[in-house]
């Protein structure tokens, strides 16, 4: 059998980046825009935001450790990273890719 392709997982897997919680902030703008795109516009600040998606990481990165699951990317942003706005995964997966993208 000849070798056709190879696959790699850069999610963390390969490579992890990190960022200060400056550039996520300054960063908060492009999920916004996002957002705005299918009708959800977050009333918090870019700070508060940034926040959010900050501790929803950190709560879904806890929990994926321990289940060994990967949910979808429109699951892992309404139930965890936007978890305080209380968004239905169906209302995201529009975006769901461009988010786990951003």
């Amino acid at each position: 059998m000849m070798l056709k392709a190879v696959f790699f997982d850069m999610g963390g897997t390969i490579d992890t980046f990190h960022y200060t919680r400056e550039q996520r902030i300054m960063a908060v703008s492009a999920v916004r825009e996002c957002l705005s795109r299918t009708g959800i516009i977050p009333t918090c600040s870019n700070v508060c935001l940034a926040d959010m998606i900050t501790a929803g990481m950190s709560e879904y990165l806890r929990w994926n450790m321990v289940s060994n699951v990967e949910l979808k990317p429109a699951e892992i942003w309404a139930t965890y990273f936007l978890k305080d706005l209380h968004l239905i995964p169906a209302n995201l997966e529009p975006i769901a890719e461009e988010l786990a993208f951003l």
